[in-house]
């Protein structure tokens, strides 16, 4: 990711930040929703905040309640198909005829243009089945979001993950036909969140170390109809 100088900063924020235009927020600091995307759109511009519509959850389609001085993670794709981003934090909740909430508008030079190598990230329930190299053990579990980079999914805590586990993995995609598609890569395990009292299950995130580029562009692929699905049913 490429951080944004003063100047250039300044003219996202001039030419790009618009009300009306779409948003997608992620929590920062909290684990249970580390791996869920929300999306929102801007309603208006207060000072220097910005009054954001209340973000809906990608997966369920229900609104979140963000509390008061969480701090959240915009991005944004412009016309072009560029996409940039900027760390926030909610400042309060208001209602002007629909529910809104305010969040810091970023300093120019903390903006940054994400780059294609992050991928789409986007919220879905595949089967992953995936077998560790140190323990040689082989499970079968189900995703809680894909890219073509990484994919992080929920597990049983009984299973044992650490940071750096090495896997061997196998995820279904499906297919337009309706069918699924095995494709087959290595990753690593690079975060391991523990179970809570609210949420019994540990989620898992990995990133794809060796995959043949093909097999990616179909996750790509996937990705993208995906995020097209979801549009539709939020923004209907």
């Amino acid at each position: 990711m490429k951080k944004m100088n003063n100047n250039m900063g300044m003219k996202i924020i001039e030419n790009h930040l618009k009300v009306g235009l779409l948003l997608s927020i992620q929590m920062i600091n909290d684990q249970d929703n580390l791996t869920k995307h929300h999306k929102s759109r801007i309603a208006d511009f207060k000072g220097d905040l910005i009054a954001i519509e209340v973000p809906i959850s990608e997966e369920d389609g229900k609104m979140k309640s963000f509390a008061q001085d969480s701090e959240v993670a915009v991005s944004f794709i412009v016309e072009g198909g560029s996409r940039y981003g900027f760390e926030s934090k909610v400042v309060e909740r208001m209602n002007e005829n629909i529910p809104l909430l305010l969040i810091t508008m970023p300093q120019p030079d903390k903006i940054i243009k994400i780059q294609q190598r992050d991928y789409l990230r986007v919220p879905a329930n595949l089967v992953l089945k995936l077998k560790t190299v140190e323990s040689n053990q082989s499970v079968q579990v189900t995703t809680v979001d894909v890219s073509g980079g990484g994919i992080a999914f929920t597990a049983d805590k009984s299973l044992s993950f650490a940071k750096g586990n090495e896997l061997d993995c196998v995820i279904e995609v499906p297919r337009d036909r309706g069918e699924n598609e095995l494709l087959e890569f290595n990753a690593t395990v690079i975060r391991v969140i523990p179970p809570t009292e609210e949420r019994l299950v540990q989620v898992i995130a990995i990133k794809i170390t060796e995959i043949q580029e093909r097999n990616r562009d179909k996750i790509i692929r996937y990705c993208f109809k995906r995020q097209v699905e979801l549009r539709k049913k939020l923004y209907l």
